[in-house]
This record gives structure tokens, C-alpha cells and sequence, in this order.
């Protein structure tokens, strides 16, 4: 049966990070996990067209 688990924060990049090293740093230096490249892209676009917007991101292990 799926089981729901909840994050502190979370944010969105414009880099992949398959580096284990960056990630940590990233978590310590700004207490977040997960993050994700593709929200940052709708937000910009939707911030230039003036159009609202809200990102809901899911996770799977």
C-alpha cells in the first residue's frame, strides 16, 4: 500500500544534481530536499507572461 511522506522544503534549480557532494551541501546550506529543475522553468515563463501559476510536485521511491 503507498505511504505519504512529507518534506521540510523543497525548491527548483537550473541544474540537475547527480553529484552527491552538491547535494549535501545544497541541503546544509539551505535545508532543503528535494529539489527540481522544471518548476523554475514554468515559473519564469509564467512570471514573464504575468500568467499565475502554482507547482505541485510528487515523489516516488
Amino acid at each position: 500500500m503507498p505511504e505519504v511522506y512529507t518534506v521540510g522544503r523543497g525548491t527548483s534549480a537550473s541544474i540537475y544534481l547527480d553529484n552527491a557532494a552538491y547535494r549535501s551541501f545544497i541541503y546544509k546550506k539551505f535545508i532543503v530536499s528535494p529539489l527540481d529543475m522544471e518548476s523554475a522553468a514554468v515559473a519564469l515563463t509564467s512570471l514573464q507572461q504575468r500568467v499565475p501559476y502554482i507547482a505541485i510536485r510528487a515523489l516516488s521511491t
